[in-house]
């Protein structure tokens, strides 16, 4: 008999004001878009539903949605960007048509504008085994100051998933700590960008699971 678990893990991208300085050499305050109708990764962790049909045909990967939170409050020009399957992004789509208003624009000095944003949805199967624990495991090793193995799971980390801007903080910490201040700041700069260009990142994991019965 086959059981099949699905999980539902949700990364929150933090809005945050963010100062950012022109080439004149004058200081930008921005505040990033946010959805105003409620918990956004509640509520697309509620709708959705990782198909039958790609579970059965193996299809997993990341679905990436780009679009524009306009400063009248609604998405506009939605469009995915990458996908591994129509089955997927019909999915995807379907859960995104229920948060196309009530969104507070971003601000730069307190005026509303335009601006493009993401929203990663990563469907992810695994066979008899849980998700990989990566960052836990460079997390403990960082507090135990073991910097070299935290950076190797680091690494792994950001190959698994490589839209947390908390891994890259993360890791320019590590690397930081072990004399690397060109690739921590270069890790810094990703954060940063990820941390003001995806919305939220949301995980949908199946876990299948395969019992055999035994035969006397």
């Amino acid at each position: 008999m086959r059981f099949i678990t699905i999980l539902f893990i949700v990364v929150i991208s933090q809005f945050t004001t963010v100062s950012a300085q022109t080439g004149s050499g004058s200081v930008q305050k921005v505040q990033n878009a946010k959805y105003l109708g409620g918990n956004l990764s509640e509520l697309m962790k509620k709708r959705i539903v990782y198909p039958e049909a790609a579970i059965e045909n193996s299809i997993d990967g990341d679905v990436i949605v780009s679009f524009v939170v306009n400063r009248n409050g609604k998405l506009d020009s939605l469009t995915i960007t990458e996908s591994p399957g129509d089955i997927l992004s019909v999915e995807v789509k379907s859960a995104l048509k229920r948060i196309m208003n009530n969104w507070m624009p971003c601000r730069i000095n307190s005026n509303k504008v335009n601006r493009q944003y993401s929203i990663v949805f990563r469907f992810r199967l695994y066979k008899n085994r849980k998700p990989p624990v990566y960052r836990e495991r460079a997390d403990k090793l960082f507090i135990r100051e073991k910097y070299k193995k935290a950076l190797k799971f680091y690494n792994r980390a950001i190959e698994d998933n490589s839209y947390d801007y908390r891994l890259f903080d993360s890791r320019a910490e590590t690397r930081d700590e072990l004399g690397d201040t060109e690739g921590a700041d270069t890790d810094f700069r990703k954060a940063e960008r990820l941390q003001n260009t995806i919305i939220t990142v949301v995980d949908i994991v199946v876990i299948r699971t395969t019992h055999m019965n035994s035969v006397i």
